[in-house]
């Protein structure tokens, strides 16, 4: 249910084996390896309900995308961050414009963008760690047309702007 009432503060801990990655919707809190597995503890969340809950871990590249007011990545699987200059480009406008549309910051501690391989929604936009299909946030500068960069900027335009009007209230 999306109503206050049922909204909690989430804290994650996770554990995978060493040399994987693995993200969440708030920063890493600590983290320490042992016997071969590393355990990462996440900062807790604000109040929000359980679908916005997210987790990515595995064999995963990420790439800062610089201009924000918070830190930022694209994630991507291995072998494929060549692919996130032109998202990581569009982010920061689109994020400035936003902050003034609503007039404030950016709510959350961090806003890192992850590409999902044969992820059927277009995107998902979990708190500060939003989901996309693959083809909607890795554009190939040397084949991506003007409509696959139209969409992209205006599906990363849409989740974020869910930040303030979905998931703040």
């Amino acid at each position: 249910f999306d109503e206050p009432r049922f909204k909690i503060a989430w804290q994650m801990t996770v554990s995978v084996p060493e040399g994987q990655e693995v993200y969440s919707n708030t920063p890493v809190e600590r983290e320490s390896v042992e016997g071969g597995r590393r355990t990462v503890d996440f900062f807790q969340t604000r109040p929000m309900p359980s679908y916005l809950l997210a987790l990515a871990a595995g064999p995963l590249e990420s790439v800062a995308v610089e201009g924000m007011g918070v830190p930022g990545r694209i994630l991507c699987v291995q072998g494929k961050s060549r692919l996130t200059a032109e998202t990581a480009a569009m982010i920061p406008p689109i994020l400035k414009a936003l902050e003034e549309y609503f007039g404030r910051p950016y709510p959350y501690a961090k806003l890192d963008m992850v590409a999902v391989p044969e992820f059927w929604a277009g995107a998902m936009e979990n708190v500060g760690l939003i989901t996309y299909r693959e083809t909607l946030l890795l554009l190939d500068p040397e084949t991506a047309t003007t409509a696959q960069r139209r969409a992209a900027a205006s599906v990363i335009a849409h989740e974020v702007a869910h930040m303030w009007f979905g998931n703040l209230v």
